[in-house]
């Protein structure tokens, strides 16, 4: 008797005396061994049968990159040299650069954009119904400065204004504070 709805017995399931049993198991497309067992004359008989072999499989299946713009590629593994599969992003600022598409195993390359922002954030590249996870980390805040004009001319005894901009990136939302040193003597400046 079979205790397993993947276990059929064959031949010999009754008799008297000595004798052989024969049994048969459905395919595993499970990516995990399983377990099961027959009763026979009041014993147990244990079947163990091997989980299935991935069609597909991603090497890394993950990165962790830093906020800055990156590229790295991920090698596809084909069980059969046949078969066939597609590699696209689900996030604008992942682009899959080649091998967007291929028959066997073969390498994906990918890039990523910079985070500008002060959150991290995560996106994926599906291929061949596998996901490959990108995490990318927040921007680390900080500011630009801009000066309006840019230079100046000016002729002794002279004065001109200049406007200095400061703008936030990466969330920064700190104070600055500006100071002017290496002055030529005789010059002052205020701020």
């Amino acid at each position: 008797i079979s205790n397993s709805t993947w276990i059929t017995v064959g031949a010999g399931s009754s008799g008297k005396g000595s004798g052989a049993v024969s049994y048969s198991v459905t395919a595993n497309a499970a990516t995990a061994t399983r377990s099961g067992s027959l009763a026979i004359a009041g014993l147990p008989f244990a079947v163990t049968q091997a989980a299935a072999v991935p069609a597909f499989s991603l090497n890394p299946p993950t990165v962790d990159v830093a906020a800055g713009a990156a590229t790295g590629s991920i090698a596809v593994s084909a069980a059969s040299p046949n078969a066939s599969w597609t590699a696209v992003s689900n996030a604008s600022w992942i682009a899959v650069t080649s091998g967007a598409s291929y028959t066997g195993s073969k390498s994906v390359a990918y890039s990523v954009a910079a985070n500008t922002s002060n959150a991290a954030r995560a996106g994926a590249i599906a291929i061949a119904g596998l996901t490959f996870t990108v995490n990318q980390a927040a921007a680390a805040p900080a500011f630009t400065l801009s000066a309006a004009p840019s230079s100046l001319a000016l002729t002794a005894g002279s004065s001109a204004t200049t406007s200095i901009g400061v703008a936030g990136t990466g969330g920064f939302q700190g104070s600055v504070t500006l100071a002017v040193s290496g002055l030529p003597s005789g010059v002052t400046a205020t701020l």
